[in-house]
């Protein structure tokens, strides 16, 4: 962790309010090129968290939600501590890690989402407009995780072989997980 953190403050100048300002400007444009190139499939809102104003995001974000899940799963599962801290701010009770750990895998659900759009399976009856924002129908969340759930089942290109996408993620876990106790181990060393 001081490693990582060490060269986080040296490539940004120790200034992670802003490099995490540059991260939003660049998750901007992203969604908004998304938004352009969808829009003959579904008209999209800007990005925001809860409640969504638009299906496309709430969509992602009920995927957002499950990926959160595995990523805690599988982090407590390699003995890692999801209250710790890389990048997002730490504050009391909140599971940065999972934030953190979550990045990579990001892009699938995003992925899973334009697909599905862009193949024209979503269905009307999948969501349903409340008084504050969309929500899945009880319909919607059947269908969506049983095909999110298949593609995470998917086996991708991993550094060393073909390994479900589900599995990529304990994976990740369990390497970050090595390698904080290797450099525990080291710091530690007694002569």
């Amino acid at each position: 962790m001081d490693r990582l953190i060490i060269k986080i403050q040296s490539e940004t100048g120790g200034n992670l309010e802003w490099l995490r300002r540059i991260e939003a400007a660049i998750g901007r444009w992203h969604w908004a090129g998304v938004a352009i190139t969808l829009k003959s499939h579904i008209k999209i809102g800007p990005r925001n968290l809860r409640p969504a104003k638009d299906r496309f995001n709430a969509l992602l974000n009920y995927l957002y939600g499950t990926l959160y899940g595995l990523v805690e799963g599988c982090q407590l599962a390699a003995g890692l501590d999801p209250h710790i801290s890389i990048m997002h701010r730490m504050d009391y009770n909140t599971p940065s890690l999972v934030f953190d750990m979550m990045e990579p895998f990001r892009p699938w659900a995003d992925r899973f989402v334009i697909d599905l759009f862009l193949q024209d399976k979503w269905q009307d009856d999948f969501a349903e407009e409340k008084a504050d924002g969309i929500l899945l129908t009880t319909a919607g969340k059947k269908y969506i995780l049983t095909e999110w759930f298949a593609y995470l089942e998917q086996k991708t290109p991993s550094p060393k072989k073909m390994i479900k996408r589900r599995d990529q993620i304990q994976q990740v876990c369990t390497a970050l997980a090595a390698q904080l106790l290797d450099n525990y181990h080291k710091k530690n060393k007694t002569v």
